[in-house]
């Protein structure tokens, strides 16, 4: 048995647990906080957590076309989300938050097509999807994401992404779409580790 696993094979814990020493995590995400430093040593001081060893903000550089959504607030509270709870399950990891112009597919990928070269063999997060197929998908999305994904694993990387807090149908039903079994991309990316199931105690 290995003694670094906490107690009923629950995630590591204790003095022997993984801190993510060495390790860079790159969160991907929209719009940005204006805050998100601040917040970092909020969440800390109440955790009673060391500040990162690097921190860092990355912002687009090259405008490329697409409105997004504009929800902007939204995007704020899933940054600041992002970046503190990476930091409490890595504390000694480096955080960089690489943020687009908008939430639109093609200044996502021009802000991956910037940030990932600066932090080959990073862990790249990202906590948004969208309906791999059906009325509510993008069928170019892959072809959009596919080469930054595999760019990153080349370079000694790890792409996660979340795989949605809507259960099976991924909330098609809230768009008045008939409920069906529905995976989000790009969870659904055969380059991307899906992360799922979670529940912040």
């Amino acid at each position: 048995v290995d003694e670094r696993r906490g107690r009923g094979g629950r995630c590591p814990a204790g003095p022997g647990a993984p801190t993510g020493a060495g390790q860079t995590i790159v969160v991907v995400t929209a719009y940005g906080a204006p805050f998100v430093a601040n917040d970092l040593l909020i969440f800390d001081a109440g955790l009673g957590l060391p500040d990162p060893p690097h921190f860092r903000v990355e912002t687009q550089h090259v405008p490329v076309s697409g409105d997004g959504s504009g929800f902007t607030y939204i995007w704020e509270v899933e940054t600041d989300l992002d970046v503190q709870w990476a930091h409490a399950m890595a504390p000694d990891a480096n955080i960089v938050v690489a943020v687009a112009n908008t939430d639109d597919p093609a200044n996502v990928a021009e802000v991956l097509r910037e940030v990932l070269p600066k932090y080959p063999g990073a862990i790249v997060t990202q906590s948004f999807g969208a309906d791999e197929t059906g009325l509510a998908g993008d069928p170019t999305l892959p072809n959009t994401f596919e080469p930054l994904y595999l760019l990153s694993l080349l370079g000694g990387g790890t792409v996660l992404a979340s795989s949605g807090d809507l259960g099976a149908s991924n909330g098609t039903e809230l768009e008045g779409i008939s409920p069906s079994a529905m995976a989000a991309y790009p969870a659904s990316d055969p380059l991307v580790l899906a992360v799922g199931g979670t529940e912040g105690n």
